[in-house]
């Protein structure tokens, strides 16, 4: 296990040789579970370290390219959806409106189909 999630010394080239431990044998594939940045740190050790990578898109960004749909993702949405229903019922006996907002980083994936799920009910 590398841990390298939002390690900002992982984009440094010293730290990646140091993920190579010497006492192990070296390498030779590497399995991502994680989203966008996962996948490019896996770049960058690739062109450090000769492996194979395979990549299991786990994200609720939804922003891993090529796939439809992520692990995550759909949980994301359901929770977002049920909590947004508790607070319509409230919004409504009070006659208020309130904003709502989800995570997603700089897409909008999550936000939109949210918004989409919770008109078509």
């Amino acid at each position: 296990m590398l841990h390298t999630a939002r390690c900002p010394e992982f984009k440094q080239r010293k730290e990646l040789k140091k993920r190579q431990n010497p006492e192990q044998p070296q390498s030779r594939r590497i399995v991502v579970i994680g989203g966008d940045g996962s996948f490019k740190g896996a770049l960058d050790l690739s062109k450090h370290c000769k492996h194979s990578d395979a990549g299991i898109p786990a994200t609720i960004d939804n922003d891993v390219y090529g796939t439809d749909e992520t692990i995550g993702f759909d949980t994301a949405v359901n929770t977002a959806v049920a909590e947004i229903d508790k607070i319509r019922d409230t919004a409504i006996s009070h006659e208020r409106i309130f904003i709502v907002e989800v995570m997603g980083r700089q897409r909008g994936f999550l936000a939109l189909i949210v918004g989409i799920t919770v008109e078509l009910k």
